[in-house]
């Protein structure tokens, strides 16, 4: 409180009361009393406010409680105030329920009237000893002495009723706008203010000042803030304020996309280009004008909000260089329907430096109005260099979700990144690679590709005379394609056509017809800890595949599941000087499975039913396979290819301690099992073909099948 004490100056006494500091004083009057204000030096103070709390008269100043009137406005004709101005004038303040309200105080200088004081009034000598002075008063000098009964003083824990607290946030709901929270409080505010701004309603960590510098992170949220404080007046205040309106993010600048040459940004519908995103007006021209005007400009952001924009695939958007398209979550673009047999939303042709950040393409894949081609796609890359496509979803296309290669004579693309992009029920792949150098397909998804083979989720297939080198696939899923989840594949009567160099690693590859399947002339290729699930599906490919032309490529530490017959892993060139094939995990299901690692020291998992563990791979160190669940109680069996370990007749097994002779070929030591091609023993004979944990065999554990 900033009052240091209050008068009440009674008729003839000069009966003080002093304010405390930490209290509020409350009065009980007479209803006869007349009430005087003065401030230190006598005067009326006009600052001072009214405020009517249910019947009870608040007095204060600058937000601070001196005094409370109990039941003041109970009274029919409540006792009018009175005080002497600044220029010696007597004012009367009279107060009525009509006039002072329980939501707005007034002050004394708002509801003054000139006046005379009464002529019977006994006026005292006013002894000030605090910033407002409130004195009673009685007609007729002593015949009416206060009480405390009539007049009263007692000190009670009254406060006034909290003026609450607000907080408002200023600045631009965009990315790299600082937003600034204002608070206001008439009752003071502390010099400590606890901040924390919301996205959607959750906590941003770190994000406690009073100002906050947008991020991506926020994209598509609306922002709020919520202080925490206790005010001068003692209260203690949690107020959050309104939301922003969503966040967008107009910096063209991405996890991969780079930050625009200008700051130049033009938005799309905008006054001179006028794209509506309706869902009706063709938006192309409009959409067209835009990437010009910023390519012209020698660069900059072309900025799609929030519609859905109809398209002339057969005019395309023809990407410029220097052009960032950078579109909401909730931009959609949609092919208008057409019979051509290529097509495209985005087309990159010839350009450097451009990009596409966000939004969703969609085809006409269900309302295409011809049935020849399959080359209708939502983004074509060709022959143009260091382009990114970044948050961005494709579906429904006639052709492919997104095409990466060359055009007529000019050459490959090359340094393109493909981060975090969706390809989703296209007709012939989620993604094709036809030419091109130094590409990564990172974080992405392609799925349910149908239609036309060869229905891949990635497919890697150069034309004639057409070189993909040095590509990356990581940490990407596709799912339920008709086709293989990645192929890499020469065509097979395609003209000097190459692959070469392409890492596969940390892909999960599931529900496909095939997994990962690598044919014709793919060489010093890594395929690595992926996870192949091929369980759901009725395919015979096995989940990795290299075929025989394939040279130079490593395929290890990956995890293969699969059920019935099929191979996990087939490797038709057996020589392990061509290829390198070591550490996979090969797993069936519960039901009968047939499990092998082909070539390669692999992990074999047969899980619950009748598992067959074949064995059919030339032997070598390189070439160990790891049993490690086999049940001869559920039926498990060890198959031997009678074209590595022979016909297998008469004491041709033998366990741990048993009598090896001159037909014994397969030898059973602790966890070990070898192949004895003369029946000697001797370890210099002995090749090792698999490890079994902790189970002694039985020659009723194998049997021996014909070569494949």
């Amino acid at each position: 409180m900033n009052l240091d004490s209050l008068n009440i100056i009674t008729p003839q006494e000069q009966q003080t009361l002093l304010a405390s500091p930490d209290q509020t004083q409350s009065v009980t009057i007479d209803p006869q009393a007349q009430l005087f204000l003065a401030d230190a030096d006598g005067f009326a103070p006009e600052q001072t406010e009214f405020v009517r709390a249910d019947d009870d008269l608040w007095l204060t100043e600058e937000g601070q409680t001196a005094f409370v009137v109990d039941d003041y406005f109970a009274q029919d004709n409540p006792a009018p105030l009175h005080g002497v101005g600044h220029d010696g004038q007597h004012y009367e303040y009279r107060l009525n329920k009509d006039n002072v309200t329980t939501d707005t105080p007034v002050t004394a200088k708002s509801v003054a009237t000139p006046t005379q004081p009464p002529s019977d009034w006994v006026l005292p000598g006013l002894v000030a000893l605090g910033l407002l002075s409130f004195a009673g008063f009685s007609r007729g000098g002593s015949d009416h002495e206060s009480s405390s009964e009539t007049l009263g003083n007692t000190t009670s824990d009254k406060t006034l009723p909290n003026n609450a607290g607000a907080v408002t946030i200023a600045g631009t709901p965009e990315v790299g706008a600082v937003l600034s929270a204002s608070v206001k409080d008439a009752d003071g505010l502390p010099a400590t203010v606890a901040y924390q701004w919301l996205a959607d309603g959750k906590p941003i960590t770190g994000a406690t000042n009073n100002t906050f510098t947008l991020t991506r992170d926020e994209t598509g949220k609306s922002v709020s803030v919520k202080i925490n404080y206790t005010d001068n007046a003692g209260f203690q205040e949690a107020l959050t304020s309104e939301i922003t309106a969503e966040v967008i993010d107009q910096s063209g600048t991405g996890i991969y996309v780079p930050k625009p040459l200008t700051d130049l940004v033009i938005d799309v519908t905008d006054a001179g280009y006028d794209a509506k995103g309706d869902g009706t007006t063709n938006d192309t021209t409009a959409i067209q004008k835009a990437i010009d005007a910023v390519a012209d400009a020698g660069g900059g952001v072309v900025w799609i909000p929030k519609g859905r924009y109809m398209i002339d695939t057969e005019a395309r958007l023809k990407m410029r260089s220097n052009v960032t398209v950078q579109m909401t979550d909730d931009t959609v673009l949609e092919a208008i329907p057409n019979g051509a047999g290529s097509y495209s939303i985005f087309r990159f042709y010839n350009v450097e430096n451009a990009h596409l950040l966000g939004g969703t393409l969609v085809g006409d894949r269900d309302s295409h109005l011809g049935t020849s081609g399959e080359w209708g796609t939502g983004v074509n890359i060709s022959s143009s260099s260091n382009i990114r496509v970044e948050n961005i979803v494709t579906k429904d296309f006639w052709g492919d979700g997104f095409y990466i290669g060359e055009n007529g004579s000019l050459d490959k693309s090359e340094n393109i990144v493909l981060y975090n992009v969706v390809g989703d029920n296209n007709r012939r792949q989620g993604l094709t690679i036809v030419n091109g150098d130094n590409i990564k397909i990172i974080d992405s998804t392609f799925q349910n590709t149908h239609g036309t083979a060869p229905a891949a989720g990635i497919c890697i297939e150069p034309n004639d005379n057409n070189l993909v080198s040095n590509v990356e696939i990581l940490n990407c899923k596709t799912i339920n394609n008709d086709g293989d989840g990645i192929g890499l594949y020469e065509r097979v009567n395609a003209i000097n056509n190459e692959i070469e160099n392409v890492r596969v690693d940390g892909n999960e590859i599931i529900g496909n017809s095939g997994g990962i399947i690598v044919s014709g002339s793919v060489t010093d290729s890594t395929i690595t800890n992926n996870f192949i699930n091929t369980m759901e599906t009725d395919s015979s490919e096995p989940g990795i595949r290299l075929y025989y032309d394939s040279i130079n490529n490593t395929v290890t530490d990956n995890t293969v599941l699969y059920h019935g017959e099929h191979k996990a892993v087939r490797i038709d060139n057996q020589d392990l000087t061509i290829n390198t094939v070591l550490r996979n995990v090969i797993a069936g299901n519960d039901e009968d499975n047939h499990l092998t690692g082909s070539v390669g020291s692999d992990i074999l998992i047969g899980g619950k039913g009748a598992d067959i563990f074949l064995f059919q791979g030339n032997l070598s160190d390189k070439n160990i396979d790891k049993i490690t669940d086999f049940s001869s109680g559920q039926g498990d069996k060890i198959a031997l290819s009678e074209a590595i370990f022979g016909k297998l007749e008469g004491d041709w097994f033998a366990a741990q301690g048993e009598q090896i002779n001159t037909e014994t070929r397969i030898i059973q030591q602790g966890d070990n099992l070898y192949y004895d091609a003369d029946g000697s023993g001797s370890a210099y004979s002995l090749v090792q073909f698999a490890t079994i944990d902790e189970t002694v065999l039985k020659e009723y554990n194998f049997i021996t099948i014909n070569p494949l």
